[in-house]
Formats: structure tokens, sequence, C-alpha cells
């Protein structure tokens, strides 16, 4: 049943409130649009990441052990190491076997300062029926400075002290000549041009040169392989071992000798920090 024409008339809105209509209209979506923004978490800053904290190493860890081995601090290293020592004029070219300590501090992601305490044995395996070229004692002591050449390898150098304490292979001759010379010498002197001495006790000047590549397994603990070259001039004296004196004066006798070695040597180590 539809309406009648004054019922109409009075549910009509005059022409002049069409407007607000219109406006309440326009304002709904833009109240509920700034609503909805007010409803978003706030959006907080990143603090800008340091320039260590950004270079970093890649691990076996992945995520775990991110910037681990870059940050400052002690680390310890303890490997084995193997060389060969060649000679330079009178001494004896051999093998020598070694334990190598190195304490070091980490600079930064790039830099890092070290002391190398490495102590080997020759000789040892030889048959019995064989004479080694060397039988003794060695060892060297060097202040290193690391530097990271690319993600793992490093690289160290550095300068320092060697030592020997053992005796060369020698014949009967040898000794003859060497005991010859003690008690017909008035002091302590440099040895003859091509005499051998019987023993050495020394130390000298030497210089290391090292590649190492780090291989994390954990954040706290590495391994690695390592080679590298040492040099070193070692001044030995005969009388260091045996204690020679002249027998007329009774005046210990020290008989002088230099050896210089250059030595390459590969090994494996391990690295707790």
């Amino acid at each position: 049943m539809g309406l009648s024409r004054s019922a109409t008339r009075r549910l009509a809105l005059p022409m002049k409130h069409w407007w607000v209509v219109v406006w309440i209209g326009l304002l709904c979506p833009g109240m509920s649009l700034a609503q909805g923004e007010a409803n978003e978490p706030p959006v907080v800053a990143q603090p800008e990441k340091s320039k260590t904290e950004t270079r970093t190493f890649r691990t076996l860890l992945g995520p775990k052990a991110k910037n681990a081995w870059a940050k400052k601090g002690f680390r310890l290293r303890v490997g084995y190491a193997s060389e060969y020592r060649f000679s330079h004029g009178v001494a004896p070219e051999h093998w020598v076997n070694g334990l190598t300590f190195e304490p070091t501090y980490q600079l930064d992601a790039d830099w890092a300062l070290g002391v190398q305490l490495t102590y080997g044995a020759a000789g040892i395996g030889t048959p019995q029926d064989q004479q080694a070229p060397f039988g003794g004692l060695v060892w060297n002591t060097f202040l290193n400075t690391q530097v990271r050449l690319v993600q793992h390898l490093k690289l160290s150098f550095g300068v320092g002290i060697a030592g020997i304490l053992g005796s060369p292979a020698t014949d009967r001759e040898d000794q003859e000549a060497a005991f010859a010379a003690q008690t017909t010498a008035l002091g302590s002197r440099m040895a003859d041009v091509g005499q051998k001495i019987t023993s050495c006790y020394g130390y000298g000047p030497a210089a290391n040169l090292n590649v190492t590549y780090i291989a994390p397994i954990t954040p706290y603990f590495s391994v690695g392989p390592l080679l590298g070259v040492k040099s070193q001039h070692v001044q030995c004296s005969e009388s260091g071992l045996t204690g020679s004196v002249n027998l007329e004066t009774g005046r210990p006798i020290d008989m002088w000798q230099w050896w210089g070695h250059t030595s390459p040597y590969a090994g494996f180590y391990m690295v707790w920090r």
C-alpha cells in the first residue's frame, strides 16, 4: 500500500540538509583509515652496526658462530709441526718434529698479536744401527703479528730467538780432532774452517713466516692446517755439553761455530677462544 503524497513530503529531507549527509559519507572512510593506521605497531629504528660487527667469518655453524672468531679477545693455539732444516755451511741437515704453543690476542677482525713457542726433537726414530745427522732438542720463541688476508686465511710473521742442544753425527776421526784442538787451545775461539764440533749448545736470532687457515667447528673451537718457513743463525758452543778445559791451564774452553738453517714446515693445529 503506497504512502500518500503528504506522508512522502514529510519524510523527504529539505535540500539544504543533503550536504550534511554527503560530508558524513566522505569523512567515514577517512576515519576508518586513520583508525587502522593508529592500530599498526610502531616502527622501531634499527641501530647501525659497527665495522667489527658487520665484518664476519663464515663458519660451519652459520649464524650461531657469526662474529665469534672476529671479536676481540684471547686465543690459544696448540699444534704439531714437522720441519726439514736446510744447512747454510757446516750445520747438519736433519728433520725436526715438535709441538707449538701460541697464545694470541685478537685486536679486531683483521689483526692479532701472539707469542709462538716451539719445542722439537731431532733424531727420534733413527734405527740403532744408524747414526742420525743430528740428535737433540731445538726450540724457537717468536713475537708474531697476524693479519687476515681473506675470509679464513691468515698470514703471520715475526722475529725471535732460536736454540739448539744436541750432537751432530761424528766419527772417531772427528772426535780425535776435536780433542786435539781442545788440548792445544789456550782459550775459547772460533772453530777452524772445515772443522766439525762434536756438540752444540747455543742460541741466536731467528725469523718466522707462516700461513694458516681457520676452520671453526664451534664458536669456541677451530682447527686448521699450517704452512710456513723460518730461518735462524745459532752460535754453537762445543763446551756447552762436554765442559771441556785446557789440560795445562785448567781454563774452560769454548769452541764456537755458527750454524745456519732455513726450515720449511707444515703442521696441524687446534684453537680455543
